[in-house]
């Protein structure tokens, strides 16, 4: 799962993938399809951000801006997509 780190709603928080734990609210997000967002539910004013889009770059939480960095989706491998961009985030964990 995708997980916002200890839940921490604050600008720059790291997101990593993560052993799913259901409930958790630091693993629940919301897909804004016509925008391609991705937002918190522990803050829906936070978006999934893919910084500088360099190779190895971090996600992060950073403030909604409808920002090129926060347009992200899936592809058919299950790997997150910056959607300017051809780097992926692997999203499946091994059990």
């Amino acid at each position: 799962c995708l997980d916002l780190y200890g839940q921490n709603p604050a600008a720059g928080t790291v997101i990593d993938v993560w052993q799913c734990v259901p409930g958790l609210k630091g693993q629940q997000w919301l897909v804004d399809t016509g925008t391609l967002s991705i937002r918190s539910v522990v803050d829906p004013t936070k978006c999934i951000d893919t910084g500088n889009l360099n190779s190895g770059t971090q996600l992060r939480l950073q403030a909604c801006t409808g920002s090129s960095q926060q347009r992200i989706g899936w592809d058919s491998f299950g790997a997150v997509r910056a959607a300017i961009s051809s780097y992926c985030r692997r999203t499946s964990v091994s059990a």
